[in-house]
């Protein structure tokens, strides 16, 4: 049981909130494309967020369990708060010293940075679709992707990019 259960079930009551609104909108919705109603419920998720990390610092698996962590990064995500994203970012790999965050979840953090960014990422976690195809943004020496990808537990790219087809 995480020491702070309070928190934890805020963070799953947060993010069920949040599947809701994300429901009715596209996958992968950039910030200027969201749906005008949704953008105060988001912002407001994002603002509790904000003030967890300010008050805990980076809700992970030793404070609200994996489901709690799992919630937070996801809110984080769903943000769209890069400047906020890259602040955690840094307290998520602090955390991820002391075994305190996923490893995929970092990595999928910075590749969303990279890529909002205008930069290559480096494990191909992020796609867009093209007609009826997924495309990875640009990946930073793609030759050894799978290599980091194994490294922090994701599968082949091109299993995960057959994955997300297979989701469409």
């Amino acid at each position: 049981m995480p020491w702070n259960d309070l928190l934890r079930q805020e963070l799953l009551a947060l993010k069920e909130a949040s599947d809701r609104i994300h429901a009715h909108l596209p996958a992968a919705t950039l910030p200027e494309s969201l749906s005008p109603s949704a953008i105060p419920y988001i912002a407001a998720h994002t603002d509790r967020l904000k003030a967890i990390v300010q008050e805990y610092g980076w809700p992970g698996i030793h404070v609200v369990g994996n489901d709690g962590a799992l919630a937070a990064w996801v809110l984080l995500l769903r943000g769209y708060d890069i400047i906020f994203m890259q602040a955690c970012l840094i307290l998520m790999h602090r955390a991820l010293h002391e075994n305190d965050v996923e490893p995929g979840t970092v990595a999928f953090l910075e590749d969303r940075i990279l890529v909002r960014t205008g930069k290559p990422q480096r494990y191909g976690s992020q796609y867009h679709r093209v007609d009826e195809e997924i495309i990875p943004y640009p990946i930073d020496d793609e030759a050894h992707v799978d290599e980091r990808r194994a490294t922090v537990g994701f599968m082949p790219l091109e299993v995960y990019l057959r994955h997300a087809t297979e989701q469409q």
